[in-house]
This record gives structure tokens, sequence and C-alpha cells, in this order.
């Protein structure tokens, strides 16, 4: 599908706290799943992903910490998921797809 051909991620600060909310939304719902009636199989599934999202939201989606990170270092940001981007998921197989990847490189040579 190429739905998203001319858009990149969104790395503003309304965007961040729209997934912050998701995620917390996300995971007050997993808790809803909590029941005391779980067989074991259940609670093992259960108490995996309440691990995982614990960690994120330790890490990625806590209040205190979120804004303590880098945005561009030289091993990840903005500008390497563009040309990672570019360079590896930009499939192009019509003239549609031609001027979505020279709009992307448009973008790329502007913020360098």
């Amino acid at each position: 599908m190429d739905l998203f051909n001319s858009q990149l991620h969104d790395y503003s600060v309304a965007f961040n706290e729209y997934e912050k909310n998701k995620f917390r939304n996300n995971y007050k719902y997993l808790q809803s799943f909590q029941n005391p009636q779980m067989t074991v199989h259940e609670r093992q599934s259960y108490d995996v992903m309440e691990y995982f999202m614990n960690i994120n939201a330790k890490r990625d989606y806590s209040d205190e910490f979120c804004y303590h990170f880098y945005l561009i270092n030289q091993m990840m940001g903005a500008q390497s998921e563009i040309i990672s981007f570019i360079t590896k998921f930009h499939r192009i197989l019509s003239f549609r797809d031609a001027q979505a990847y020279l709009l992307r490189v448009k973008i790329v040579l502007f913020c360098s």
C-alpha cells in the first residue's frame, strides 16, 4: 500500500503527547483484563505484556524523562530515518511513486 508515500514521521511535541496518551489508554485497557479467574497461561501472557508496557512507560512515555534523549545523534534520529526509509522501503512502481520519492529527496536535501 502506498497511502503514506509523501509522509514522514512526526517529531513534534504535540504528536509525542498524543502517542503518550494513546499508550496510557492502551495500558489502562490492558489492566481492565486483570482477573483472578485467569488460567495459568492467560496470566503468563498478561504478565509478559504488562512487563513490556511497564518498561516502555518508564523509558519512552514517562513525564519525568520524556525530553531527556537526543533527537539527533550519529546512530539514529530524524536524519537517519529519512535516509533509511528512502533507500530501503520506498518502492517506485508508478509516476506518482517517483514524484513522492523526489519530494522525500527534496526534504532530505532541505534538512541537511
